[in-house]
């Protein structure tokens, strides 16, 4: 079952920190929300954890496995 962002169990911080070792500057797509009224919260909420990054504190650098592994074929 989907839920809003915050409200689920998605990790957003191992998340953003994978996102920033690959150093992705791309944007995101918000999905699992019902109504328009959830949609503030969800923004806030991923300002919130977005702001929290500080640039270079990815906590390891990413090995040619992982980046082959969470790429997938095509992107490698």
């Amino acid at each position: 079952l989907f839920t809003t962002p915050g409200k689920g169990i998605v990790d957003y911080d191992y998340f953003l920190d994978l996102l920033q070792q690959y150093q992705y500057e791309g944007g995101f797509i918000l999905h699992g929300i019902r109504s328009e009224e959830e949609i503030p919260g969800c923004v806030a909420f991923m300002r919130e954890k977005i702001s929290q990054i500080k640039p270079g504190t990815a906590s390891a650098d990413v090995s040619a496995h992982d980046r082959k592994t969470l790429s997938g074929p095509t992107l490698s």
